[in-house]
């Protein structure tokens, strides 16, 4: 259940001006800690390694890296049921390179292509 506002925002603002009158404020429930930046860097690095793991539960990356550099993102995708917008974030968060723009109609035409190989998970 939410507390009712019993002050105005101005008066809340004026007594959390002394550090001892934050540490109060706070016990009682009335304002909450300050998130610093390095906090929400640090929650955005466990999100994304969470994110990482689940990734790698439902996609064989070197399977996935395969895919990719052997037909086109959107077919691909297709095989997987899901966008080539998203594809494309999957293999960001996974580390996999994926072909640049121009890639296949270079291939089309016999062009020399370079692959990079699958870097390590680091």
């Amino acid at each position: 259940m939410e507390r009712p506002e019993v002050c105005a925002p101005e008066t809340y603002h004026e007594l959390f001006r002394t550090p001892r009158m934050q540490e109060r404020l706070r016990a009682v429930g009335l304002v909450k800690k300050p998130v610093t930046e390095r906090e929400k860097q640090g929650r955005e690095r466990e999100r994304l390694a969470e994110e990482k793991a689940r990734l790698m539960c439902q996609y064989d990356r070197e399977a996935l890296y395969e895919r990719v550099w052997s037909q086109p993102v959107q077919d691909v995708a297709k095989g997987y049921g899901i966008s080539g917008v998203r594809l494309g974030k999957i293999c960001w968060a996974l580390s996999i390179p994926v072909p640049p723009r121009g890639y296949w109609a270079r291939v089309r035409s016999g062009a020399a292509v370079r692959r990079p190989p699958l870097p390590s998970l680091g």
